[in-house]
């Protein structure tokens, strides 16, 4: 039976202060003999705990008995995920994995897929066996080397991790054999049970993975009562743009152009709320979608920095495969203040190798700031590393005119063409090919596609730069996105 802790239907809490963490794994977790109800308990009642964990469970049967697509369903901000107990040789064909190869492909596929979702994904290393030596140390078991794998991994993908077997050795080493034994509970045999945990053992060893929890996902801080920090504190610094569900491919066997920038390409959570819309969300209709996923995963409020700091890129690269499209197009937000304590999302003028080292006044943290050329070269190396193509686009021009003529961006516009060329991207002057047909059009005419700002456009407004974009997309040399143009495009352009 799966066991939600928590109600996801319960009250309402303050905005910005609700935390929610899924626990993902085997008994060890679980309600009944793992450490998920003393991990809930240690925390305020502004996080909720969802426990997802089930008894006997390997990281392969988990998926195969369907206890995965629940964890994604309930929109959690974290997930954490414990398996390795059950991973073990001899556990049976539908569970056994091996430490370096499928058990390793099973937890990147979870991490993979919970930052797809929106949630952070947290490596947590299993449980220590309360086995002793007479000279009370822990005995190593056929779990070791599945440990060993979770670190390697979150190593090698920079992954956030709780070490949780080293803890739990410490404590059992530290409190002997009978303080050790203390934490666990009697078998129907009678005999002790070294695995799973009584409820003293429930409470401790969640007491100390709550810390842990604080502990990497707050690294500054000292070490505290988890109950005592504010549950706004432990919300991820995508919490104020990950509060809907974001696009993801319909068919994943088919190839996606996928579309990355800023809010005049998804405004919003692209439904047209306040009657505006990003072009993005007008592209589709030019493409023949049964032959290829058109993807909007632009967010708004983001710059080229942003979209990668607070964790949206990784999430992107994570759905990419060989033979996409990615479409990119920042600008407006990177000429923001570089740090400010509400958004702090500007980017450092040009496209050299520059940075400027700050103390983050939004994060609390430092971080190291680089141009807007570098940004993007970094999105283009990451995307390529995929085996997807690259299309770079100049912003879209703003509602500002200068006579009868549009005014040209002279500082973005050519930092992303001089970024294109140096990177061997494909290069779309959105810029200035969507302000020849305002031109075209006229003042007057142009001036509704705005109706509350200079910068973001009414449907009528986004049909017309989602036209341009096809266009240009068609028109690009050895375009791979070509092929994809319904019919009646290819004769327009």
């Amino acid at each position: 039976m799966l066991v939600l802790a928590g109600s996801l239907g319960g009250a309402a809490q303050a905005p910005g202060e609700h935390v929610r963490i899924a626990l993902v794994g085997d008994s060890t977790v679980a309600e009944g003999g793992g450490w998920g109800p003393g991990f809930r308990a240690a925390f305020g009642s502004g996080v909720e705990v969802l426990n997802f964990a089930q008894n006997g469970r390997s990281s392969k049967s988990f998926r195969a008995e369907g206890f995965w697509e629940p964890v994604l369903a309930a929109r959690p901000h974290y997930v954490l995920i414990q398996f390795g107990h059950n991973d073990n040789p001899g556990k049976g064909p539908d569970r056994e994995t091996d430490p370096a190869t499928t058990y390793r492909a099973n937890l990147t596929r979870y991490m993979d897929e919970a930052r797809a979702a929106g949630a952070i994904p947290i490596l947590v290393t299993s449980i220590v066996r309360r086995n002793l030596t007479p000279d009370a140390h822990v005995v190593a078991d056929a779990n070791v080397p599945f440990v060993e794998a979770v670190r390697r991994l979150a190593a090698d993908r920079h992954v956030l991790m709780m070490d949780l077997y080293a803890l739990t050795l410490q404590q059992c080493e530290q409190a002997g054999r009978a303080g050790c034994d203390a934490l666990g509970t009697l078998t129907a045999a009678g005999a002790l049970d070294t695995t799973h945990l009584g409820p003293v053992g429930q409470r401790e060893i969640g007491a100390i993975a709550a810390a842990e929890f604080v502990r990497v996902v707050l690294p500054a801080s000292p070490a505290v009562d988890p109950k005592t920090i504010p549950a706004g504190r432990l919300l991820p610094l995508t919490r104020a743009r990950s509060t809907f569900p974001m696009p993801v491919p319909r068919d994943a066997n088919l190839p996606s152009l996928v579309l990355v920038g800023d809010s005049t390409v998804r405004n919003g959570q692209g439904d047209g709320a306040g009657g505006l819309w990003g072009w993005g969300d007008a592209l589709s209709q030019y493409f023949d979608t049964s032959k290829v996923n058109v993807v909007n995963r632009a967010i708004g409020g983001l710059s080229s920095r942003t979209y990668i700091a607070f964790g949206h890129w990784e999430r992107v690269l994570a759905l990419l495969k060989a033979g996409d499209v990615v479409v990119i197009q920042f600008g407006h937000n990177d000429a923001s203040a570089v740090n400010d304590p509400t958004r702090a999302r500007g980017s450092l003028q040009g496209t050299g190798d520059q940075t400027e080292t700050i103390d983050n006044q939004m994060t609390g943290e430092r971080e190291d700031v680089h141009t807007y050329g570098w940004y993007l070269r970094r999105l283009v190396s990451d995307a390529r590393s995929k085996g997807a193509s690259v299309v770079l686009c100049s912003p879209v021009p703003r509602n500002a005119w200068k006579g009868a003529m549009v005014v040209r961006s002279t500082t973005y516009r050519p930092w992303a063409e001089e970024t294109a060329k140096a990177a061997g991207a494909a290069f779309i002057d959105l810029n200035d090919l969507v302000a020849v047909r305002y031109e075209a059009l006229g003042h007057d005419k142009v001036t509704p596609f705005f109706p509350s700002d200079d910068t973001h456009t009414a449907r009528a407004g986004a049909e017309l730069t989602a036209l341009t974009v096809a266009s240009a997309l068609g028109d690009l040399p050895d375009s791979p996105a070509a092929r994809f143009l319904v019919p009646m495009m290819r004769t327009v352009r």
